[in-house]
């Protein structure tokens, strides 16, 4: 059985996201966004907080793809 997504949120390094089949181009995509759009401050919910939880997951599990 998969687990629940966490509400913690862990800066994850380039070699993870490497492991899971991001491209170089994409990483550094996902850093610009990062980067223009503080998360934390955007949320406004816990709902918000976790829909993006459950994104996460799906992508986490394989039941998500871009």
């Amino acid at each position: 059985m998969a687990t629940a997504p966490t509400t913690t949120t862990r800066p994850v390094t380039m070699a993870q996201l490497r492991r899971e089949g991001f491209t170089t181009r994409q990483i550094r995509q996902l850093k610009e966004l990062r980067a223009s759009y503080p998360i934390r401050e955007h949320i406004t919910s816990s709902e918000d907080m976790h829909r993006l939880e459950l994104m996460r997951w799906l992508r986490q599990n394989g039941r998500l793809e871009d």
